[in-house]
């Protein structure tokens, strides 16, 4: 809140203030009607002849003067006015660019942290398939030697090779749940 009322009144000048432009209304109307109530004294009152009217007329030349630097000073007070507002602008512009590069940055930051987490989320789903996976060939395994011992110890009979294909799947997965693990830690130091 501080900051935006502090940017405000940065931003403010003379030419901005009522007060300035009261006195500049009251400064240009006094000059205005000193002349025109002076000028004509200058000029003397009493003109009656028509000769005389040209040589009045001609006498308020000062004022058409006076009114002629007035516009072209309100010509220039209006480009100043419109060069401090482009001014203004261009500085709005570029702290409007700056913020959206940051939020350009943070947004990057933001999807790189979810791209991380959704890795890590996946890793940590495939190590609970493979243990349950892993659990269960384990029971089968289980299974089976209870049915070999059942059977009786068979020589080169089918419960036998079974087990045997079991067990090496078991092993590679164990080792898969290995690598998956690594994964999942090294994921995990990237992160922080």
């Amino acid at each position: 809140m501080k900051t935006e009322k502090k940017s405000e009144t940065d931003h403010r000048s003379l030419l901005d203030e009522t007060w300035f432009a009261a006195f500049v209304f009251a400064v240009i109307a006094a000059t205005v009607g000193g002349l025109w109530w002076k000028v004509p004294q200058w000029a003397g009152a009493g003109v009656c002849a028509a000769k005389d009217a040209g040589t009045f007329g001609d006498s308020f030349g000062s004022v058409n003067a006076l009114f002629t630097g007035l516009a072209f000073s309100g010509v220039v007070f209006s480009l100043l006015l419109q060069q401090r507002q482009i001014r203004l602008q261009r500085q709005d512009f570029l702290s409007q660019l700056e913020e959206m590069q940051g939020s350009r940055e943070t947004l990057e930051t933001q999807n790189n942290l979810l791209t991380v987490q959704n890795q890590l989320m996946r890793g940590q789903t495939d190590v609970a398939i493979l243990e349950i996976e892993a659990q269960a060939m384990q029971l089968e395994a289980q299974i089976d030697e209870l049915e070999l011992r059942r059977m009786g110890a068979e020589s080169g009979g089918r419960p036998a090779q079974r087990l045997t294909e079991m067990r090496t799947r078991t092993d590679h997965l164990r080792q898969k749940l290995g690598a998956l693990e690594a994964h999942i830690i090294k994921a995990d130091r990237a992160a922080d």
